[in-house]
């Protein structure tokens, strides 16, 4: 029913869109530009993906949990916020930033810093004794807990899961995109590369070993490696 009542606008929802792109295009370049694309999106020769939400929602985006990690739930208004002191606490804040993002675009909400971030909340509770049984547990957990929060099945729209996205990279990659900042508590991010690579593996290993018993389609995998004269620049 939930579903039925989410598609029940739609092609109310996609004149609308139309409506807005023909206008804008009539007037940038012409009724005859702006009647060849309409005419061509009609007949199915163009398709637009996602019409209906076109000009009322941005699609996929790429969001930075800098501020996440440093501040908490600053999306929130009215919201008392502070920063997560645990990994487990910043799996929650994660959780609560995908499903509010999903709901404002009409596509993926990726993650290119979820690793690193929780690789420092990670080690924080390893050095202080807070975690349980032992750290390599203790991550997993928290990745599971992210990857079966992501494919709860009413985050997005009260009908489908987060459309997510998580980002992992071959060493030279995570030199040049994170070699030069710095966690919330000021320590370089360039000594932990080592760490974080680490984690990713882990990452990786437990999504995998969920998906021997759940197919799960969420987070969609970006792997970025340097392919340079025939072989992978980072080879391991």
């Amino acid at each position: 029913m939930r579903t039925l009542m989410n598609e029940m606008p739609k092609p109310h929802r996609k004149l609308l869109a139309y409506n807005k792109i023909y206008y804008e295009m009539n007037k940038r370049y012409g009724f005859k530009t702006a009647n060849e694309w309409l005419k061509k999106e009609w007949s199915r020769a163009l398709y637009l993906h996602d019409a209906d939400t076109a000009t009322f929602k941005p699609y996929c985006y790429a969001y930075t949990l800098k501020r996440l990690a440093e501040e908490g739930l600053f999306f929130l208004n009215s919201f008392n916020n502070e920063p997560a002191q645990h990994l487990t606490t910043f799996i929650d804040f994660v959780k609560e930033f995908v499903s509010y993002n999903s709901n404002l675009t009409s596509g993926a909400c990726g993650l290119p810093d979820l690793v690193p971030y929780m690789y420092y909340f990670w080690k924080k509770d390893v050095e202080s004794g807070y975690y349980t049984v032992t750290p390599e547990k203790y991550a997993r957990q928290n990745i599971q807990r992210f990857i079966y929060a992501v494919n709860q099945p009413a985050v997005r729209d009260s009908i489908q899961s987060a459309f997510t996205n998580v980002n992992f990279f071959d060493m030279p990659y995570l030199e040049a995109l994170f070699g030069g900042s710095e966690f919330p508590d000021g320590s370089p991010m360039f000594y932990e590369l080592e760490g974080i690579m680490e984690f990713q593996k882990m990452f990786l290993e437990v999504m995998s070993d969920i998906r021997s018993k759940n197919m799960f389609t969420f987070p969609v995998s970006s792997i970025s490696m340097i392919y340079k004269d025939h072989k992978f620049e980072d080879e391991e």
